[in-house]
């Protein structure tokens, strides 16, 4: 693949922007047909595009919905680990399997980790692992 004169594309940017806009559009859509599940699905689709107005969208619907920390966690764990999925994806379509391979590794790294923070914080993994909690 031939590098370009320019990193920005206009033609990209656009297709982006539509993008968005449809999904927003889907989100208020499936909002009224499905309620917040269809709010919640359409988040976690967002995040392949755009992460920030997914997790926006995460926290909107929590906050509607009275949710618990511990859920709002692993609602934008979701969207962390589609968006991450996204951005492998395109690592691999626009660099090749070498820098895919690299980039993969270190999105999945980065959402294992984040899982295993919210584990441990949780005290699930201990219930994970079987073996009795150190902390109380």
């Amino acid at each position: 693949m031939a590098p370009t004169d320019s990193a920005f594309k206009l033609s990209h940017a656009l297709i982006l922007a539509l993008v968005m806009a449809s999904v927003s559009f889907l989100s208020v859509a499936s909002q009224s047909v499905f309620g917040d599940a269809g709010v919640w699905v359409t988040s976690v689709v967002v995040a392949m595009a755009e992460v920030h107005a997914a997790a926006a969208s995460v926290a909107q619907m929590s906050l509607a919905i009275d949710a618990s920390m511990a859920d709002f966690a692993w609602r934008w764990m979701a969207v962390l680990a589609a968006s991450a999925m996204a951005k492998t994806v395109l690592a691999f379509v626009s660099g090749g399997s070498r820098f895919g391979f690299r980039v993969g590794w270190g999105l999945g790294l980065m959402v294992l980790g984040a899982g295993m923070v919210m584990l441990v914080r949780q005290n699930s993994i201990f219930d994970f692992l079987m073996i009795p909690p150190i902390l109380s």
